[in-house]
């Protein structure tokens, strides 16, 4: 019944893992459910993004305390960067779905932006490669949030 009465939430629950995650964040907080219905689609979308970081981060770090956005947008600017500059690119070519070869410029110019500095330090990249976002990668962790 919710998804019915709102069309940005209907639009973002085709997406199985988008819908996974509305569940969880439902049974988390309650009050989530009233605050959707006042979001746009854009807010909505960045609900699941937090929502997604925070849980991957969580499941790699064996954390079981909550990260704030602040600090989970921290830690992952560099992914966010690479999400917005692929979003951007793709507007600009006004394609929906994101070619490889827009995917591979981005990743070229996010790898010029964010080189690595010393051999010991561990790349982000294996959060792009983990998160799935790179077209044609498999996820290196394929399980999804659970209700724990």
């Amino acid at each position: 019944k919710k998804l019915n009465n709102n069309r940005s939430l209907k639009l973002l629950s085709h997406t199985p893992l988008y819908l996974r995650l509305f569940c969880y964040l439902s049974r988390q907080d309650n009050s989530n459910n009233n605050k959707w219905d006042e979001m746009t689609l854009s807010q909505l979308y960045e609900t699941l993004l937090k929502s997604y970081m925070k849980w991957n981060w969580m499941k790699s770090n064996g954390l079981n305390n909550k990260l704030n956005d602040n600090k989970i947008f921290k830690m992952f600017e560099m992914e966010i960067d690479y999400l917005s500059q692929i979003a951007w690119e793709g507007l600009q070519c006004g394609q929906p779905i994101i070619s490889c070869e827009i995917q591979q410029n981005v990743l070229n110019i996010i790898n010029n932006k964010y080189p690595r500095k010393d051999i010991s330090v561990i790349s982000q990249w294996s959060q792009i490669n983990s998160f799935g976002f790179v077209q044609g990668q498999e996820s290196k962790n394929e399980s999804q949030p659970n209700d724990s």
